[in-house]
């Protein structure tokens, strides 16, 4: 079952600090790595200095919070090069994706996979992988 996309504006609203002070705070929720929603606030500014709620909304632009930016395994692009081989297999080598590849390629793909790419190539970041050289390899940190 896939799920709909969410999309949220956040709210802002004046609270008074323990130091007596108004100013506009903005809450909204993030989804972290592990899908888990979790609540997220921002002070904008004093009120003293944004007097209005669209002052203070003009301001948040200014901030460039993002609240409708999912960071769950789902939407995060993958970060080792073992992700994006997880990755392939979901969509490229399934059984019922018989469009693509034959039976034989799969299974032929499957090994090599699990024999000989991820144990040499899966532990790599992939912001360190260039033209199929690990940087590493070329003693560029």
């Amino acid at each position: 079952m896939r799920m709909r996309a969410r999309y949220q504006q956040g709210s802002l609203k004046q609270i008074k600090r323990k130091s007596g002070y108004l100013v506009w705070l903005f809450r909204w929720r993030e989804t972290d790595p592990d899908g888990k929603r979790r609540p997220k606030k921002i002070v904008v500014g004093p009120v003293t200095e944004l007097r209005t709620e669209a002052d203070a909304r003009r301001a948040l632009q200014a901030l460039r919070i993002n609240v409708n930016l999912d960071l769950s395994e789902q939407a995060r692009p993958p970060r080792k090069f073992a992700d994006l081989v997880d990755h392939y297999r979901l969509k490229e080598l399934i059984p019922e994706n018989n469009d693509r590849k034959s039976y034989s390629t799969k299974m032929a793909y499957k090994s090599y996979l699990t024999n000989w790419i991820i144990p040499r190539w899966g532990g790599y970041m992939l912001s360190r992988v260039e033209n199929g050289i690990a940087v590493a390899c070329r003693g560029v940190a």
